[in-house]
């Protein structure tokens, strides 16, 4: 590959590269000594096109047009008009694939069938068009709660088809929505700024239970006794003045740090791979960590969360930097 390159000096020069691809795409990385290669959408005339075109369209059946383009591969999509239709859409540039393999992982290049085989039709996409139930949402998560009962089925899709799972924004926005009708906006905008914490409402319990299960004699009993009072009494919704909101997320982002990437190389949500693989000491661990840093940082474990979570934006900086000594908002809201 030769690239043209721009000098110090302003003259332009060229710099050539030893490449290597298949005709799945370019080897990207190597594992167990054998090549991996990535494959991607390389439509960037059309991805252009579909990126302009469906901010003009005025209407579903406008937009679908557009849609059929197939050029977009990374954006699950929300649309609403005018006219009251509403839909939930997955990326429209879909490869037909073998759905024996697990393609969350490297898979066979030698193997033809594990080559693409052509697109995926719109109508064979988990969309949702107008559902019945009058509401459609995404949180970045599966397609099989999209629209309550008017949802897709996750057993009439190939496995891929879904290769993140769920997430707690999309247990909250079903919690919200399921059973609700005559929507105003504020009745929306009072949905959209619901404090309530489904993740730490779930999580919470088996950290609970781990300090609950410690030795009469265990020094952790006496040491996190307040700490785990705190939690097990929350309401599991932030504020500006919540402690707890501050104890919780400490604990949760302390636990990320230990667990993302073992997560990551399972294919599970980190919350999941919390509640279902992290055993109760690295919890009560976590939790000790939490307050020891809240401790340093802040003077006191029981810190509200306004004088945590703050926004400042000092100048136009393309490079962010902060300051302590100078103004800033609290921000009373989290996601969990």
């Amino acid at each position: 590959v030769t690239l043209r390159v721009r000098q110090p000096d302003g003259t332009m020069a060229e710099r050539r590269f030893t490449t290597y691809r298949t005709h799945h795409g370019p080897i990207v990385a190597s594992k167990a000594g054998k090549w991996i290669a990535t494959a991607l959408m390389w439509r960037p005339v059309p991805a252009l096109e579909q990126s302009y075109l469906r901010t003009k369209a005025t209407d579903l059946a406008g937009y679908m047009k557009v849609a059929a383009l197939k050029a977009n591969s990374s954006n699950d999509t929300l649309f609403a008009d005018s006219k009251g239709e509403i839909a939930f859409l997955m990326p429209q540039f879909m490869p037909i694939r073998d759905d024996r393999f697990d393609y969350t992982r490297p898979v066979d290049g030698s193997d033809p069938a594990t080559d693409w085989h052509g697109l995926h039709t719109l109508p064979s996409l988990p969309s949702v068009l107008n559902p019945r139930i009058g509401w459609a949402h995404n949180t970045n998560d599966w397609p099989w709660s999209a629209a309550g009962p008017d949802s897709p089925k996750v057993a009439d899709y190939p496995r891929y088809m879904d290769q993140v799972g769920g997430n707690a924004r999309g247990v909250h926005a079903d919690l919200l929505l399921t059973g609700k009708s005559g929507w105003t906006p504020d009745t929306l905008r009072a949905a959209a700024f619901d404090s309530y914490l489904p993740a730490f409402a779930r999580l919470l319990p088996g950290l609970v239970a781990a300090w609950e299960a410690l030795p009469a004699g265990d020094q952790r009993r006496p040491a996190l006794a307040a700490p785990i009072a705190l939690l097990k009494g929350w309401d599991h919704r932030w504020g500006y003045d919540s402690t707890a909101t501050s104890l919780a997320v400490f604990w949760g982002d302390q636990l990320w740090r230990e667990v993302g990437s073992f997560a990551q190389a399972e294919r599970v949500n980190v919350p999941d791979y919390i509640a279902t693989r992290v055993g109760p000491d690295a919890k009560l661990a976590a939790l000790s960590t939490a307050v020891t840093r809240l401790k340093q940082d802040f003077g006191d474990w029981r810190t509200p969360w306004k004088d945590i979570n703050r926004f400042q934006r000092l100048d136009d900086s393309i490079a962010p930097h902060f300051d302590d000594s100078r103004a800033s908002t609290p921000v009373p809201f989290t996601s969990a």
